[in-house]
């Protein structure tokens, strides 16, 4: 069902999308900087926090509690004054509402009865009020600054306008899908998938599968800024598709592949999710140019015997020319830099300062939906992204686990600031001070029994005078003066062994082990900073 719902969601929004795209996974290198005022490891990698904000994980329509309420797929995100989130639920066809710990419907008529082949609900095309109107597909959200909001209604080729007295019109297209400029429903579009606004009103949509940056004036008038792409691709044997292009330079002149992400900075300017091409682009209206900002340039798509859709993937943090992206769709401009919902990589990028970090996601390679660190967390088709500029918390659409996901940035608590250890937090709060560690040789020793209480493990000893630790159905045999560890799994009894790097051994009545071992046989995450002599343990 997962791989339909997958298929459905790129073959609905960026049809072309699903062909040709592959990825390569390479070293990361750590964050350049802290995030938002939050905590930064040695390796200068920010900590956070990785929880789920609203959503089950099961595909439906419930609404309710954040804890209890459903999504299908969800898309676009925004942050409305009043501190609420806006949900583009793209395959349940509506604009959802998270507000005071409550998921409802904000915009759409749904239609959970009338379902299509992939047993999802079917969208519509009407305006009218609120809760009687209708979207198909509805991905991208922007707010202007008279309170309204912009949907970039993918699968009615249009874009939508919700205005503060709370009324659906159609703002421009007329539902058909084409490639046409003009005023109102003159103008025709093919899956815009993303729209960013200026304070003046102006709107920029990514019109996705025309490969096209427009812009849409206050009143109306949509122009398309780029150059057409003149490449055309035979997919299967008798079906040829307009396929995108890559060319920087004069805006007029330039060509993106599959556009699916807009973000406006202080400045005006526009950067670009071309994920067609797996890089960031950056369009200045002063000078009226296309830059590459953040990827590497992909060499030609042409080749004397074969042409390809799209760009081939990757995955590479470091230096912005040479990092690689797999899919980037939504875009979140912050004082911090550009956050990057980089899709096919399941991950939370960051670009700042000519240099790519990943944030969150990706430590393998591989989709999910555990982990609450940045370390373990896992994403599943990150589709956009949001972040609260005062507390730099950050939502997340997380397409696949089907909710929406929260960064918040790890901070030490207000008696930790200033502080000179050795000392051990566990989470935001003490665990150990000085007079109950030990540095040696390098590392940092612990009490193992204050650590294993702290964690909610049992403690105690057996018959042969060895401790036995006993929490998340296993058991943990260990000895003093040895330092092999026994772990048994409770529920099949499979039996292996961890190699401390030092044998536990006693010191003022305590039995002391190394702290970055005992975080990993506890399952727990470490953190140790070197400059105020700092240990940090969080759940994984």
């Amino acid at each position: 069902m997962q791989n339909k719902r997958y298929m459905k969601l790129k073959g609905r929004l960026l049809l072309a999308a699903l062909l040709g795209l592959s990825g390569v996974v390479a070293v990361q290198t750590p964050a350049s900087a802290a995030w938002s005022g939050g905590l930064v490891n040695d390796a200068g990698r920010p900590l956070l926090q990785v929880d789920v904000y609203a959503g089950t994980g099961q595909a439906g329509w419930t609404e309710g509690a954040l804890g209890e309420a459903d999504f299908r797929t969800p898309g676009g995100l925004l942050r409305l004054p009043d501190g609420s989130l806006l949900v583009a639920d793209t395959a349940n066809q509506v604009i959802r509402q998270i507000k005071d710990g409550v998921v409802s419907t904000f915009a759409g008529l749904p239609f959970p009865a009338k379902l299509d082949e992939w047993n999802e609900p079917i969208g519509g095309f009407l305006d009218g009020p609120l809760g009687e109107s209708a979207f198909r597909a509805p991905s991208g959200l922007a707010m202007d600054a008279s309170g309204n909001i912009y949907v970039a209604d993918a699968g009615n080729h249009a874009i939508r306008k919700i205005t503060s007295d709370g009324q659906v019109h159609t703002l421009v297209g007329d539902g058909i899908l084409g490639f046409r400029d003009g005023k109102g429903d003159k103008a025709r579009f093919h899956s815009p998938q993303d729209i960013a606004v200026t304070g003046d009103g102006t709107v920029y949509v990514a019109d996705t599968l025309n490969h096209a940056i427009r812009r849409i004036t206050p009143d109306g008038e949509v122009t398309t800024l780029n150059a057409t792409s003149e490449r055309v691709v035979e997919v299967y044997p008798g079906l040829v598709v307009l396929a995108g292009d890559y060319l920087d330079g004069r805006l007029t002149q330039a060509r993106f592949n599959e556009p699916s992400g807009l973000a406006l900075d202080d400045q005006g300017n526009l950067y670009v999710s071309d994920r067609g091409n797996h890089l960031i682009r950056y369009i200045d209206f002063t000078t009226k140019t296309v830059t590459t900002v953040a990827g590497k340039v992909p060499e030609s798509m042409n080749s004397a015997s074969e042409q390809a859709l799209l760009a081939a993937g990757g995955y590479q943090d470091g230096d912005a020319a040479a990092a690689r992206f797999n899919g980037p769709a939504g875009l979140a401009w912050t004082k911090e830099g550009l956050l990057i919902a980089d899709s096919l990589n399941h991950a939370i990028r960051l670009l700042q300062h000519q240099t790519v970090s990943t944030l969150v996601g990706n430590r393998d390679g591989a989709p999910g939906n555990t982990g609450h660190t940045e370390a373990n967390a896992h994403l599943s088709l990150p589709v956009d992204v949001v972040v609260d500029g005062d507390t730099g918390e950050v939502w997340v659409a997380d397409a696949m686990n089907r909710q929406v996901r929260m960064l918040h940035p790890y901070r030490l608590p207000d008696s930790a600031v200033d502080f000179k250890g050795p000392a051990l937090l566990f989470e935001q709060r003490w665990l150990a001070r000085e007079e109950q560690l030990i540095l040696k040789q390098g590392r940092l020793d612990v009490p193992l029994r204050l650590l294993a209480e702290a964690a909610g493990y049992t403690i105690a000893l057996n018959s042969a005078g060895g401790i036995v630790i006993q929490g998340e159905g296993r058991s943990l045999s260990l000895s003093t003066g040895n330092s092999e560890v026994t772990v048994t799994d409770s529920s099949t009894g499979e039996v292996s062994q961890f190699t401390l790097a030092a044998a536990p051994y006693v010191s003022g009545g305590k039995v002391y082990i190394p702290l970055r071992d005992a975080g990993a046989l506890l399952n727990k995450e470490i953190t140790w900073l070197s400059e105020a002599r700092l240990a940090i343990m969080r759940d994984k």
